[in-house]
């Protein structure tokens, strides 16, 4: 029945949580002139599917977009897009309505745009009371206005 269940993996929070691990966002940096491999913990929310701009694969980035869970450190499911500055350490974020949640983000270059965060993220969203499914649209340098797009996918895709 539409609109039965707003959760789209689990029953109910309590049930995705006592299933789901606790995920957070780390950052490894390879040293080659000293020998090592750091590791640094960016952000301990609960994180899903990070990715950067592919023009800066396997090089120094400054912008990493992830799918978050809305409760902060707290195990929830991947809800809202969110942004982070890995020079100034700070997180912007949108999240939909409580009954949406986001899927994996994909960073999409813009044609004649050549800054890092240039471009758009583009993502699922699967409306849990509806039980239809989205694509969002969202100028990666600016998450937090939230989509500039919203595109019925015509099925449900949780």
């Amino acid at each position: 029945v539409a609109g039965s269940n707003q959760w789209p993996w689990a029953s109910s929070l309590g049930s995705y949580q006592s299933s789901t691990s606790k995920r957070a966002l780390w950052r490894y940096k390879v040293h080659p002139s000293r020998g090592f491999i750091s590791k640094d913990r960016v952000s301990n929310d609960q994180i899903y599917f990070g990715t950067i701009n592919s023009k800066q694969s396997a090089q120094k980035h400054r912008f990493v977009y992830a799918s978050a869970g809305s409760l902060g450190e707290e195990v929830a499911p991947p809800q809202g897009i969110t942004k982070f500055d890995l020079e100034t350490m700070t997180q912007t974020s949108w999240f939909p309505q409580s009954h949406e949640f986001c899927g994996e983000p994909m960073y999409a270059e813009r044609q004649g745009e050549d800054t890092e965060d240039g471009g758009y993220i583009v993502s699922t969203l699967f409306n849990g009371q509806a039980e239809t499914s989205e694509i969002v649209v969202l100028r990666a340098n600016d998450i937090a206005a939230g989509p500039i797009a919203r595109v019925p996918g015509g099925i449900a895709l949780p």
